[in-house]
């Protein structure tokens, strides 16, 4: 006889991970410009460093994501715990050729930049307003 029965074992709690993409179209030199410092600045703050030393690596800078609505967080939206950046991914060719302004800065630019919680959330962290159920 069949078992009708299924099982399902749990191992272990992980981490959430999210990812953004943005699709960049300035329409000028100086939006470009703009463009470079927000991909400079995702690549800075997900780096680690290192210590005075220079022997041991230092973590890398946090990030807080929130969902924004009228001047302050969305409260429709899930929230996100503190974050690391672990990785930046940077297409200059998302139309399959290189196009740039005549400083040679691309007219178009898609950026993909993956985070990852510092640590599991629990119940504690969801919470349950009364009257909710699963």
């Amino acid at each position: 006889a069949i078992n009708p029965r299924n099982e399902a074992f749990y191992n272990t709690p992980n981490q959430r991970t999210f990812s953004y993409t943005f699709d960049f179209w300035p329409r000028n030199e100086t939006e470009a410009e703009a463009v470079t410092k927000i991909i400079h600045m995702f690549k800075y703050n997900s780096a680690p460093g290192l210590s005075d030393s220079g022997g041991f690596f230092v973590t890398p800078n946090y990030f807080k994501i929130s969902y924004m609505f009228n001047n302050g967080p969305n409260p429709h939206l899930h929230k996100i715990g503190a974050c690391f950046c672990t990785d930046v991914e940077v297409d200059y060719t998302p139309d399959g050729q290189v196009t740039t302004f005549a400083n040679g800065q691309p007219v178009h630019t898609k950026l993909t930049v993956n985070f990852l919680e510092d640590r599991v959330l629990t119940k504690a962290d969801v919470g349950m307003k009364p009257g909710e159920g699963v």
